[in-house]
């Protein structure tokens, strides 16, 4: 796979490879230590993802003015801006425009870190696929490390296991699956490639082991769906060929997480006279019920109030009587907020870029492998997002943009030839940058005017909640 065939360094390669060590910084810190910058959690990873978005957007912008990086950014389609066109004009006939238009900056923004990563990858794909992957590895080998320490410690005070035992940095057992499911296919990836180093691939392995156990741990449900469905999907899709060693290696280590599960989670706290309730707790959550059905009715009866436009951006939190903020669904999400027409363009851009994928995997298997554990991973998130959130939650959001800008940047999708020149390429360029200002403009005053609320609400006791960037996510006009 080739970049552009230009091998000076500029000062663009270095703000783009900044602005990534940044985002990896943040997925490693955001879910583990945090940054000591807000009490809450949930804020504080929603709070420096915003920081660093709109540190991308001045990136971007400034690297919009060098041609030899405009020629790696990847083309944007036509279903993209007719999709962010519905959004805008959903967002203008709705009652909290700050809010709604915040969103839709949000999701701007995230398109411009999937840009900015994929012109970053392209300059180099083979280098970038690697340090993802050992990325991934680094990630999920802290958490596993974290939880290992964790458990260690209550073994040797004789502390029954409890949830806390396996979440760092999260306050919801769902939110670490959502990113695990993500980085487990540039993991396996790692662990089969048969160029890699021995110790390198017994690691990864071990790692995935690892993880798997954690999430039955955890009760999650989603990771293990999303991976019974996209592997088989895949299996047909992409080939023998280009998922055999992969999709191997993901199911043998989860056989032998589970495996590990039932012995340190189960067999050896009785063992150790520690108690039971641990794994009590997991199985019973494991089995009972979801109540996703108010939030799949919730979501029909929005989508019959406002079919063609939606009840707007980031509305759903103002729906009263609703336990959730979003529909854990990301295709109702966007009907019921956007629209339908919103949504179908969505949905058939998504599989148009994926019969892209496609066809550069089997048009060119040997270059293109390197690229199956980016396309997984996209997969993966988005039958994930399915039954779960992790398109709404900042960690997960994040590491998705990161992996689809990678798939692209790997994949060597079209790109704008360079050929054409004259006044509409520069206006062009002019409105998208102009774009990017004004969304990290109001992203930011949006995000600060909150959290401000946030915090009087939190000092003073009150019950009020607040949008779905913060906290619950419910909207603060509906009242406790």
């Amino acid at each position: 796979m080739q970049g552009i065939p230009d091998d000076r360094a500029r000062w663009t390669d270095v703000v783009s490879v900044v602005l990534l060590a940044a985002w990896f910084l943040y997925l490693l810190l955001a879910p583990t230590v945090g940054f000591g910058w807000i009490e809450s959690w949930h804020n504080e990873q929603r709070a420096a993802q915003i920081a660093l978005l709109a540190a991308t957007a001045l990136g971007f912008c400034a690297m919009a003015l060098d041609r030899r990086y405009r020629l790696r950014l990847p083309r944007i389609h036509w279903i993209v801006v007719a999709v962010f066109a519905l959004g805008a004009i959903s967002a203008a006939r709705t009652k909290y425009l700050d809010a709604a238009y915040a969103e839709l900056a949000l999701h701007f923004l995230l398109l411009i870190l999937i840009a900015v990563t994929a012109a970053a990858v392209a300059r180099n794909p083979e280098r970038a696929v690697a340090l993802a992957q050992y990325g991934a590895l680094l990630l999920l080998g802290a958490y596993a490390l974290g939880v290992g320490v964790r458990y260690a410690a209550a073994v040797s005070l004789q502390r029954a296991l409890d949830p806390d035992v396996l979440l760092l940095g999260y306050a919801n057992p769902r939110f670490p699956s959502a990113l695990h499911a993500l980085l487990i296919p540039l993991v396996a990836g790692l662990s089969a490639d048969p160029r890699q180093k021995r110790p390198v691939r017994v690691l990864g392995f071990v790692v995935l082991v690892c993880i798997w156990a954690i999430n039955l741990a955890l009760a999650t449900r989603a990771i293990w769906f999303a991976y019974a469905v996209c592997l088989p999907l895949l299996w047909i899709l992409l080939g023998r060929r280009a998922l055999s060693r992969l999709a191997a290696f993901v199911t043998a280590s989860a056989v032998v997480g589970a495996i590990l599960y039932a012995l340190v989670f189960r067999g050896l706290p009785v063992w150790l006279g520690i108690g039971e309730s641990f794994q009590a707790r997991s199985l019973d959550q494991l089995a009972s019920g979801s109540n996703r059905e108010l939030l799949i009715r919730s979501s029909l009866q929005a989508i019959g109030s406002a079919p063609w436009l939606g009840i707007g951006p980031m509305q759903f939190g103002a729906i009263p009587d609703v336990w959730s903020a979003h529909p854990h669904n990301w295709v109702l999400q966007l009907a019921s907020e956007w629209g339908l027409p919103a949504a179908a363009l969505a949905l058939a851009g998504t599989f148009a870029l994926f019969r892209r994928f496609v066809k550069a995997v089997s048009d060119r298997p040997s270059q293109a492998a390197s690229g199956v554990p980016f396309v997984v991973a996209c997969v993966v998130a988005l039958v994930y997002g399915l039954v779960d959130g992790n398109l709404v939650m900042p960690v997960s959001q994040t590491a998705g943009a990161l992996l689809l800008g990678g798939a692209i940047g790997v994949l060597g999708l079209p790109r704008e030839d360079g050929s054409a020149s004259g006044p509409w390429r520069s206006a062009r360029w002019t409105l998208v940058t102009l774009a990017v200002a004004i969304c990290a403009t109001h992203l930011v005053w949006f995000a600060g005017r909150t959290v401000a609320s946030a915090t009087h609400a939190e000092s003073t006791s009150s019950r009020t909640l607040w949008p779905r960037f913060w906290s619950d996510g419910f909207f603060p006009f509906r009242g406790p």
